[in-house]
């Protein structure tokens, strides 16, 4: 569940740099993107290969599966499966790679906002007004996403460094530690169908939301001549 939870925060991560990436006037070149994307997903893969050693070391040996049955013999209130340490350098390992990237993910957003507020100033006037009306609202789009993670991370992992710290149990720090986190990768092509004009025109007609074009002819006293204008 942890390991799903951090990849829903990295293809928010991902998102965003092929957002950049799209508005660019000249495309990366491919090994330098395959290179962005290699270091976007490390995290990922560190945070995975240590969870796969704790599993190897630390649960399926008998000896310490043993300890667990005989822990559980005499708790008849819930099953004992394991204990987080972290004192065990795997554990140290992927509990730094997690906070350094609950705090990353905000700087690399903003990041990726302000670098795409100065490429859009620079060729403001190279497009319409109508371009540069898109623009903004795909900015507003892009500071919303820049904010959950921050919104959504943060809190929730500074009550469960209290829990850790206290050792005091929180029930909804429990539940919600592994859905929380889950919430922006989810949130955020909502707001990209919301903020991006032609995916938000396609959903209004979809769903029949935007009113059909009128034809409207209109006679000039003058001329006697007929003019078509259409109306939306």
């Amino acid at each position: 569940m942890q390991t799903c939870t951090f990849a829903s925060g990295i293809s928010v991560v991902i998102s965003l740099f092929l957002k950049y990436q799209a508005v660019r006037l000249t495309p990366f070149d491919p090994k330098w993107r395959k290179f962005v994307l290699f270091l976007i997903i490390l995290p990922l893969i560190i945070s995975v290969s240590m969870e796969v050693v704790l599993i190897v070391d630390h649960s399926l040996p008998l000896e310490i599966r043993e300890h667990y049955e005989q822990l559980n013999l005499s708790n008849e209130q819930y099953t004992i499966v394991g204990v987080i340490d972290f004192f065990i350098w795997p554990s140290t390992v992927n509990t730094s790679v997690m906070v350094l990237s609950v705090f990353m993910f905000p700087v690399v957003g903003l990041l990726s906002l302000w670098k795409m507020r100065k490429l859009f100033k620079r060729t403001s006037d190279r497009v319409s007004a109508i371009k540069n009306s898109q623009r903004r609202l795909f900015l507003i789009g892009l500071v919303i996403q820049t904010f959950l993670p921050l919104i959504f991370y943060c809190p929730i992992s500074l009550v469960y460094f209290y829990c850790i710290r206290t050792k005091e149990e929180i029930l909804l720090q429990q539940y919600f530690m592994f859905t929380l986190p889950a919430c922006p990768a989810l949130i955020d092509p909502y707001i990209t169908l919301y903020f991006v004009k032609p995916y938000r025109d396609t959903i209004k007609n979809w769903f029949t939301m935007r009113m059909g074009t009128k034809k409207v002819v209109i006679v000039s006293p003058a001329t006697m001549n007929s003019t078509l204008m259409i109306v939306e």
